[in-house]
C-alpha cells in the first residue's frame, strides 16, 4: 500500500453534472463523454485544466452520487444543464491512480490504509483529481476527507 500525501485544503465549489450510480459502472465514462461534449465556457474556473470526479457513496443503499465537474471560483450564473457540489473544508489522504486500478486502490484506502492510520474518514465527499493531460493520461489522485482519531 503506497503512502498518501496529507494536506488541508479550503472549502471550494465544483460545477459539473452529476447521476446517481453504481461504484465502478461503466455510466461514471459516459457522464465524462457527456460532461466534455457540453463545453461549458461560461465556467470561471479555478484551476483551469483541471478535472474532478466527485462522489459520495451511501453505504446503506449502495447508490452513488458522482459529478464530473471543474472547479469554479463562483457559484453565479451555473448553467442550467450543470450543477453545483460545495466540497467542505478538510484534510485529505492523496493516493496517486489510474484508470486500471482505482477499484483496488478505494479498497485498499477503506479495508487496509484507514483503519491503520491514526485517522477517520472525515465528512464530505471523496474526490478524484485529474491533472490537465486527462483524459489522454488516465494517472489521477484519490483525495480521502480524514481526521484525526
Amino acid at each position: 500500500m503506497q503512502s498518501p500525501r496529507i494536506i488541508s485544503s479550503s472549502a471550494f465549489n465544483i460545477i459539473g453534472m452529476a447521476m446517481n450510480t453504481k461504484p465502478g459502472s461503466p455510466e461514471i465514462g459516459q457522464l465524462w463523454k457527456k460532461y466534455f461534449a457540453t463545453n461549458n465556457k461560461a465556467i470561471d474556473r479555478a484551476e483551469p485544466g483541471v478535472c474532478y470526479g466527485v462522489m459520495q457513496l451511501d453505504r446503506s443503499s449502495g447508490v452513488l452520487r458522482y459529478m464530473a465537474g471543474e472547479s469554479c471560483l463562483s457559484n453565479l450564473n451555473i448553467p442550467p444543464d450543470l450543477t453545483l457540489w460545495e466540497v467542505p473544508a478538510s484534510s485529505y489522504a492523496i493516493f496517486q491512480a489510474n484508470l486500471e486500478n482505482v477499484s483496488s486502490i478505494f479498497t485498499e484506502v477503506y479495508s487496509q490504509w484507514l483503519p491503520n492510520s491514526g485517522f477517520t474518514r472525515a465528512t464530505g465527499p471523496d474526490l478524484e483529481r485529474y491533472g490537465t493531460e486527462f483524459p489522454e493520461n488516465p494517472n489521477f489522485e484519490i483525495w480521502i476527507p480524514i481526521r484525526s482519531l
